[in-house]
């Protein structure tokens, strides 16, 4: 009886980590075992034989050898840190995890206290926007968000109402307040 080899190859494309199989040439039904090595400060993400992921058993890598060559690749990435910055006063701070991979998307969820506004978002003490309805950014290292919350009104803020209704630095009820008391002179006059 006779059983066919087959070689196991690995993707010379694969950055930031190493695998190596325990065999380049391997019998059919042979179990192949991998030492799946990420560089400093990376992590591994997902490994693969021939594009099918390959599950990691009690943190070990292996595969049975199917009946063609096989090509083994891997992916490594950095695992970041996400955290809010301690001491935030005027209002609540969270954001949807507190660990990525480096390049995901992080959401910050911030809500004030009564009679106050958000004044400033920032992650590692760079203002970022608001996308849309939310406030997120893309993780490229560890991050600390830091919200800076202001009383509504006060001449430290960007302006009344969460900043939302503002027309040419005041607010719209105010506006429409100033154009109120006119009228209301002009009728009595």
């Amino acid at each position: 009886k006779f059983i066919r080899s087959f070689a196991v190859t690995m993707d010379s494309a694969m950055a930031n980590g190493t695998v190596v199989a325990d065999k380049n040439v391997v019998k059919e039904g042979e179990t192949v075992t991998l030492n799946v090595t990420p560089n400093s400060g990376y992590q591994v993400k997902s490994v693969f034989m021939n594009g099918a992921t390959v599950e990691p058993v009690d943190g070990a890598y292996s595969f049975v050898m199917p009946s063609e060559d096989v090509t083994v690749s891997a992916e490594f990435g950095k695992w970041l840190n996400v955290s809010v910055k301690a001491g935030i006063t005027g209002g609540t701070v969270s954001v949807n995890k507190t660990e990525c991979w480096e390049n995901d998307s992080v959401i910050i969820t911030a809500k004030p206290e009564a009679g106050y506004e958000i004044r400033k978002v920032l992650v590692n003490g760079v203002e970022i926007q608001k996308s849309g309805i939310v406030y997120k950014f893309t993780a490229t290292e560890d991050a600390e968000v830091d919200v800076q919350f202001a009383v509504i009104g006060s001449s430290d803020s960007e302006g009344g109402c969460g900043s939302s209704i503002m027309a040419g630095g005041l607010s719209v009820v105010t506006l429409l307040g100033a154009s109120a008391v006119a009228l209301f002179r002009k009728k009595r006059k």
